[in-house]
């Protein structure tokens, strides 16, 4: 028999606490508003590669029932995770889009609108089982109006549709914890491969749960117990992503863990004199991609392809396949700057962590960045809190989905719109633990009977 989680809180039924629901549904409405006014006027005229990239996908599913074209280099179908595709593409059969604007699918923004406007009782549920109420409340509030994730309603991208099933994951898993209920596990499992499928980056969520869950299940002497937990949660996500991985690597002839991007991302990430960015990348290697295309040779580094680049760093092994090309490029890079320079290795992971969570995703506002820095501010010392007053066990899962995360990014590329799914979870523990922190102040400022 598994031994429950104690839960600390002992809060009321929500049907019996009217104020909490009216204040949660103002708190949705708001930010269902809110998203509804980007889908109502997405941004069309700004369409970005990977928007580009999705739409492409979606247009061979609605049109041709088909995952892609049979293309196997740079533009190969398997780049992204398939999950925002199938979901776009099913809005493109809703709502036709008009020739020569590829990203003008309708149903789709509404359909990111809904999904974002799900995460916010999403995020109440899961601060309110970390804190409380309040706590749930003011996380919910802070995923309503946060700009990013609001905008993001307005482009057809990925991370909306990763945010939602990996708040719902982490909940299901603390759940799971307090009532040792193995069915819970397995769904937050599941969940954790669906948020996969969905944003690829996040598969280190699969890994960094069951992981977890298997610590501190031993620091309580439950190692066998916390064995089981962790292998239903590892193999309910497995099962959730195998289909996908069989037939990907089929298609692809080699093996696809959901994505097969790993190769051009730890080449750009690894490769020091770019510090470990696309934009560093095509700035160091354009007098060499310029040399080999004649055509580039009034362009800006700025302005070369990032394809182009990557046609040249393959180049320098025609011997090779274009994806054992780069992945044998990336592994060089790696050696030469991972282990023959580790200390400036370092300090570029470093530089790259920080990227990722000092600026708010697209928006360049003053006041959107000031918002942002305190959320990050706040959620980051709420999580510390959380970690040394609160319900240490459920934050340090969250803290585990953050860190891997983190750490993927500074290896890999780094950017701030990889940090938004983080958001929701950040926000809960950040809140719980400000709570936890309030009611330890409090409870020693209260003067004691005599």
């Amino acid at each position: 028999m598994i031994a429950p989680v104690p839960s600390s809180l002992s809060a009321p039924r929500l049907r019996d606490r009217p104020a909490v629901l009216l204040a949660l549904a103002i708190i949705v409405l708001a930010g269902a508003g809110l998203r509804g006014e980007q889908a109502a006027h997405p941004r069309l005229a700004h369409e970005s590669v990977d928007e580009r990239l999705y739409s492409a996908l979606a247009r061979t599913l609605a049109e041709d029932l088909h995952y892609g074209d049979r293309s196997t280099g740079p533009r190969h179908p398997f780049i992204p995770a398939p999950g925002a595709a199938l979901v776009f593409a099913a809005a493109r059969r809703l709502t036709r889009n008009p020739a020569g604007s590829p990203t003008d699918m309708p149903a789709a923004y509404w359909l990111l609108a809904v999904v974002g406007t799900l995460l916010i009782p999403a995020t109440f549920a899961l601060g309110r089982r970390l804190g409380g109420n309040g706590a749930g409340l003011v996380a919910a509030a802070v995923v309503a109006v946060y700009p990013p994730l609001v905008r993001t309603t307005g482009e057809l991208l990925s991370e909306p549709l990763g945010a939602l099933p990996l708040a719902l994951a982490i909940l299901a898993l603390l759940a799971a914890r307090s009532s040792g209920r193995r069915v819970l596990f397995a769904a937050g499992g599941a969940l954790l491969g669906v948020t996969a499928l969905a944003r690829a980056d996040l598969l280190v969520a699969l890994l960094a749960c069951p992981f977890l869950l298997l610590l501190l299940a031993a620091a309580r002497g439950r190692s066998g117990a916390g064995l089981v937990e962790a292998a239903t949660v590892l193999a309910a996500g497995a099962l959730v992503i195998a289909p996908w991985v069989a037939y990907a690597s089929a298609r692809s002839g080699a093996l696809v863990p959901v994505v097969d991007t790993d190769a051009p991302t730890l080449l750009v990430g690894a490769y020091l004199p770019g510090d470990g960015t696309v934009v560093g990348f095509k700035r160091a290697l354009a007098d060499e991609t310029r040399a080999r295309m004649p055509e580039l040779r009034e362009r800006s580094d700025a302005e070369v392809p990032g394809a182009a680049v990557m046609e040249t760093v393959r180049a320098r092994r025609p011997d090779l396949s274009y994806r054992d090309a780069l992945r044998a490029e990336a592994f060089a890079n790696v050696r030469r700057y991972a282990v023959g320079h580790p200390a400036a290795f370092a300090a570029m992971m470093g530089r790259k962590a920080v990227r990722m969570w000092r600026q708010p995703s697209q928006v360049r506002s003053p006041a959107t960045g000031a918002l942002h820095g305190i959320v990050v501010a706040l959620a980051g010392a709420g999580l510390l809190c959380g970690l040394l007053w609160g319900r240490r066990g459920d934050v340090l899962l969250i803290t585990s989905v953050i860190l891997a995360s983190t750490l993927l990014h500074s290896v890999l590329v780094a950017h701030p719109r990889y940090a938004l799914p983080l958001v929701a979870p950040l926000a809960a523990a950040g809140a719980s633990g400000l709570s936890a922190a309030w009611a330890k102040w409090a409870g020693r400022r209260r003067p004691t009977r005599p």
